[in-house]
């Protein structure tokens, strides 16, 4: 069972996420032009006043034909690709110095920030998803605490795995992003979850 660490907005988070902006960007860069990617802060860490898991989330966004590069520039400066169960349009990468702690519960073993690595193609539905729901937290005070009210609470319960906890989310996570100003295309893109290519695939007889 998977305990999750939810503690109180701790506004060292951005300079955490800065310092590991410029890592991400001098390894991006042995790969790709400066044009050719960004590098935003996501999930509740970036939301000030908001409670949160002490793990930085990163979105690095190229477009479709750089992910080869990307991943490459990754993996050759201390990050492993872990594959995530579900297929959703995005690739996961660890830090090879930290244990796995999906929890956010111990200390690293480097004393450097925990990190989430998120590799997202520029219009792929989980990059739309984390955006969208940074930014309406950002602006509505009413559900950025009814967020953290709910991750407080879970982080009280026992879960089976970082996929259990965060379905308990989810019903919440929908209702913020029909405030959040997307289109109902957007919305039902997200919604359906569509998966990495390589998921969908026929496979071989």
């Amino acid at each position: 069972m998977l305990k999750i660490n939810v503690v109180e907005y701790d506004p060292q988070w951005t300079s955490h996420f800065e310092q590991i902006r410029l890592e991400l960007q001098d390894a991006l860069s042995d790969f790709l032009a400066p044009g050719q990617f960004d590098i935003q802060h996501v999930g509740s860490t970036c939301v000030e006043g908001l409670a949160a898991k002490p793990i930085i989330d990163i979105d690095i966004i190229v477009p479709a034909v750089s992910i080869m590069e990307a991943t490459q520039a990754l993996t050759s400066h201390g990050y492993t690709y872990a594959y995530e169960r579900g297929g959703i349009d995005r690739m996961v990468f660890r830090y090879n110095r930290h244990k796995l702690d999906s929890g956010g519960s111990t200390v690293t073993e480097d004393g450097s920030p925990r990190r989430a690595v998120y590799l997202n193609k520029s219009d792929g539905a989980a990059l739309a998803n984390h955006l969208a729901l940074r930014d309406v937290l950002r602006r509505d005070t009413a559900l950025r605490e009814e967020y953290a009210e709910l991750k407080l609470a879970l982080a009280k319960e026992e879960h089976a795995d970082i996929g259990a906890y965060g379905a308990k989310k989810h019903a919440f996570i929908f209702r913020a992003l029909q405030q959040s100003g997307l289109s109902p295309e957007e919305l039902e893109r997200i919604r359906q979850r569509p998966r990495r290519q390589v998921d969908t695939r026929p496979k071989s007889s």
